[in-house]
């Protein structure tokens, strides 16, 4: 009691001035509302716990001992050493990753190897506990399902068919019902109206479907009706059959003509130049007859751009000179003329009242010759403005000049200048036409296109009227009209073909 009073004193004249918690105090306080409230529940009074303090400070000073300096550095070692492997570990972050994932890798395969089996091995297992009456519960419902399922199957299949069909049997009715207006719209003359509907079709027939017979001849059917009203559409003269007249590999076996003109007279002939074998061939139309025009004394280059004048004189441009032959003696004489510069540059030819054109496409102009005895002379450009020919391939004169290019456009000109004028775009359009004849006397145009095995048929105000097409022809090179007549002749590899043309009844 005296070392627990001394204390107190003790306390008291080391306290600080100014304001202190005395814990003592407070829990003398508490307890004194514990004793009220319950009075079993004391922490102590304050001379057992006065008593139990001194005691534990002696205890304590008994047991305390000073720490020596190997433990302290030995602690502080192994301290280091962890903290450093500890750090180490959780900042390698990619091997943490990698481990991680390997481990959860190897998871997935073991589960997804021995999974079939061990499934397999549980369902055996349940299904052998199960008692007689169960399996065969069991197999009944196994077999129920199988049924089901295969019903399921087979419906399922049964309705995609009918489906499948109706779709089928719909397309087809659309098809020919779009066909039968195509059909209506022409009787009327509704070219516009018809053409709308044959783009429809022609969406329509890729969807039918080709894998079975009939399949296959019900899309042939309906793409062959497709076919007939196109051409209907673009007024194509389908040639079925072609009458060869002549073929002149039987006068020279290396025959390789390249182009053709027509002579009326008192015998109508086909005269067809050959640079290559350095020969001009006529038939005579009246006679059937095919004969040869060789050993030329003069210096022959080439049979270019054949023209004829009105006394029937046939001028072919020999690159430096005008090869001259006399269509009724078959005299041939040659004809100096002066160029301006690279022969090579003319693209074509023509005649008009005695006078002969020129077209040079390097130049951009056409130049006009006047015909002497044995030459052509006074060079004029006949152009008169700023023109582009450099695409140029043909020209032909009726008293205005027409010069065809390469992408289909043809040029209309009068006294030097161009006109206005414009060619009806004709399906397909043309792409690579080759040459264009004017027929003074008539009011056509015609425009070959051997890519396309046609010739299209134009009248003078530029109205597409018709086009002749013929897939038996395998190198059309060139073709020429007897209107006179009412027909077509071309010229395919060596031979010479006959057409009749129906264009004038239009």
């Amino acid at each position: 009691n005296g070392l627990n009073t001394t204390e107190e004193t003790t306390e008291k004249l080391l306290t600080a001035a100014g304001v202190v918690i005395n814990l003592k105090k407070l829990i003398a306080i508490f307890n004194k509302i514990l004793t009220k409230i319950n009075p079993k529940t004391i922490f102590g009074s304050a001379k057992n716990n006065k008593i139990f303090l001194w005691r534990d400070k002696i205890l304590l000073r008994r047991k305390s001992k000073r720490l020596s300096t190997e433990k302290v550095i030995h602690f502080l070692k192994n301290l280091i050493i962890g903290t450093r492997c500890f750090f180490k570990i959780i900042t390698n972050k990619d091997k943490i990753i990698k481990s991680y994932n390997k481990i959860k890798l190897t998871e997935k395969i073991n589960n997804f190897k021995y999974w079939p089996l061990n499934s397999a091995a549980l369902i055996t297992n349940w299904f052998k506990n199960l008692n007689k009456k169960n399996k065969i519960l069991f197999i009944i419902a196994i077999i129920c399902l199988i049924l089901l399922a295969q019903n399921l199957l087979v419906l399922n299949l049964k309705n995609k068919k009918i489906k499948y069909q109706q779709i089928y049997t719909n397309l087809i009715k659309s098809i020919e019902q779009k066909q039968n207006q195509v059909a209506a719209n022409l009787l009327y003359s509704n070219e516009i109206g018809a053409k709308k509907l044959l783009n429809e079709i022609k969406e329509l027939l890729p969807q039918l479907p080709q894998k079975t017979k009939k399949q296959k001849e019900q899309y042939n059917l309906l793409n062959g009706e497709y076919k007939q009203q196109l051409e209907k559409i673009r007024h194509v003269i389908k040639i079925e059959s072609l009458n060869e007249l002549a073929n002149f590999t039987n006068l020279n076996g290396q025959a390789n003509p390249i182009n053709l003109i027509f002579i009326s007279g008192a015998k109508d002939k086909i005269y067809v130049g050959d640079s290559e074998q350095k020969s001009i061939y006529s038939f005579d139309l009246t006679d059937n007859l095919a004969t040869a025009i060789t050993d030329f004394k003069l210096p022959i280059k080439k049979f270019n751009c054949p023209v004829a004048d009105k006394n029937n004189n046939i001028y072919y441009f020999n690159l430096d000179s005008i090869i001259k032959l006399d269509a009724e003696t078959e005299k041939i004489t040659n004809l100096t003329i002066n160029l301006t510069d690279n022969p090579q540059n003319i693209a074509s030819a023509s005649s008009f009242n005695n006078r002969l054109y020129l077209l040079d496409k390097q130049n951009n102009q056409i130049y006009r010759y006047n015909k002497t005895a044995n030459s052509f002379t006074g060079m004029q450009a006949w152009i008169k403005e700023k023109v582009d020919f450099s695409n140029a391939v043909s020209m032909s004169i009726d008293g205005h000049i027409y010069v065809l290019k390469s992408n289909g456009e043809l040029l209309k000109f009068l006294s030097g200048q161009k006109q206005k004028f414009e060619i009806e775009i004709i399906e397909p359009a043309l792409e690579q036409p080759a040459k264009v004849i004017i027929s003074p006397e008539q009011k056509y145009i015609y425009i070959l296109e051997p890519s396309e095995q046609r010739l299209a048929i134009f009248d003078k105000t530029g109205k597409f009227l018709l086009q002749y097409r013929a897939g038996q022809f395998t190198d059309l090179k060139d073709f020429t009209v007897d209107e006179a007549n009412k027909k077509i002749y071309f010229l395919n590899k060596a031979s010479i073909y006959e057409i009749k043309a129906v264009h004038f009844e239009e």
